[in-house]
């Protein structure tokens, strides 16, 4: 295999750090979202909103390190999404819908 010349791989790390930059904000704007739905509905405050903060987190990592395992053996991670929409499922009763809907697709 060829040798990657330097500016490759300057531009290589350019770009995964723009998406890591693109996803934090992704990530962020998401909880924002999420504490103004949480503050509208449930006429969540400052400190319910610092416990729904921590939770939003802790959440996130959950769902991401149970992904990220599952998709070493299993590329589609069959295993992470019925275990997210059972508990969806549970959330949401009769108005849950299925992780590809949801996702819409794969």
């Amino acid at each position: 295999m060829a040798k990657q010349s330097g500016y490759l791989k300057r531009l290589d790390a350019q770009n995964k750090a723009k998406q890591g930059r693109q996803l934090i904000f992704a990530m962020q704007y998401a909880e924002d979202a999420a504490m103004m739905a949480a503050a509208e509905v449930f006429g969540m405050g400052e400190e319910r909103a610092k416990r729904f903060g921590r939770a939003y987190c802790k959440y996130v990592n959950e769902i991401s390190k149970l992904i990220f395992a599952d998709s070493k053996d299993d590329k589609d991670c069959e295993y992470s999404r019925a275990k997210i929409d059972q508990r969806l499922s549970e959330i949401c009763g009769k108005y849950f819908q299925p992780w590809e809907v949801r996702y819409n697709g794969k």
